[in-house]
């Protein structure tokens, strides 16, 4: 597994969010339409008011700039036609299935039926999925996550992944390629956000992980690696300071058990020497 995830986190708030971030801060308990502002501004803007001006000299996702998917009107998965020929939707198991490379999936609300998983099996290259929202909405979780991934090559952008019952949104097992999450809002999720188990090029930039971990006793993880191997001399993890205001990931955490940054090996494997630099030197920060 190589690795470049620059600023995996702009800023982790690993106790509690202050009390600015309550009610009026809450993406749940302000202007919402489906799940997302309609007017695309930022959820979490006041989420840094309570810390005396200190703040990252970047852009912070979700605080300074709307990430996830746009406002707009999402077509519905389950609609006769709805999907391009490269996916099909299987009922009978809650999910989306995608059957041919090249697969462009734009604009889905993939919490329809009931919430459906996103299935990439083995042998299907270069899947993108861009402005899409996923999340339960009445089915029983998935034994894997919201987007089980098992191809080669996967980019992910501009989409929102909400709501208690699944843990984690993203899994892949024996994928390969280059895995990028950009843009992208997860949101009051049971446990971890990104768990990665495969030999591949992972990218994760301007993310915002938000309340994750809300089951009782979870171990919540923004980005975990559980199996495959980190080759010697990846990139090494990074939170960005001064002019690297593009690449940077926000995550905070409300109620926090025991929450990592990133989590390395949940499985016995070795990983040479990973290096963790903050640039910024003044946001806390732990890896896990």
């Amino acid at each position: 597994m190589r690795v470049s995830i620059a600023g995996i986190i702009g800023i982790f708030l690993a106790a509690s969010l202050p009390a600015v971030a309550g009610a009026a801060g809450h993406p749940r308990g302000s202007a919402v339409a489906g799940g997302y502002r309609a007017n695309n501004a930022p959820q979490w803007p006041s989420l840094l008011a309570g810390y005396g001006g200190v703040r990252p000299p970047f852009a912070v996702p979700a605080v300074d700039y709307y990430v996830g998917v746009p406002a707009g009107a999402l077509k519905d998965p389950t609609a006769p036609g709805a999907l391009p020929a490269c996916a099909t939707y299987e009922p009978s198991f809650h999910a989306v299935l995608v059957g041919a490379s090249n697969c462009v999936l734009d604009r889905y609300d993939f919490t329809k039926g009931g919430g459906l998983q996103v299935q990439v099996p083995n042998g299907v290259s270069r899947t993108t999925i861009e402005r899409s929202r996923f999340g339960l909405g009445g089915n029983a979780p998935f034994s894997t996550s919201l987007l089980d991934f098992r191809g080669s090559g996967l980019t992910v952008t501009n989409s929102t992944f909400e709501g208690i019952g699944q843990d984690p949104a993203y899994f892949d097992t024996g994928a390969s390629g280059t895995i990028a999450f950009v843009h992208n809002y997860f949101y009051d999720l049971s446990g971890d956000g990104l768990d990665f188990g495969s030999s591949e090029f992972v990218v994760v930039e301007h993310n915002a992980f938000v309340q994750l971990g809300m089951n009782a006793e979870s171990h919540p993880d923004p980005v975990q690696f559980c199996g495959g191997a980190l080759a010697a001399g990846s990139p090494a993890f990074a939170l960005p300071g001064a002019g690297s205001s593009s690449r940077t990931n926000t995550a905070t955490r409300r109620l926090a058990l025991r929450p990592s940054l990133v989590s390395f090996d949940c499985s016995g494997r070795n990983w040479p020497n990973p290096t963790i630099s903050n640039r910024s030197g003044s946001i806390p920060w732990r890896v896990n």
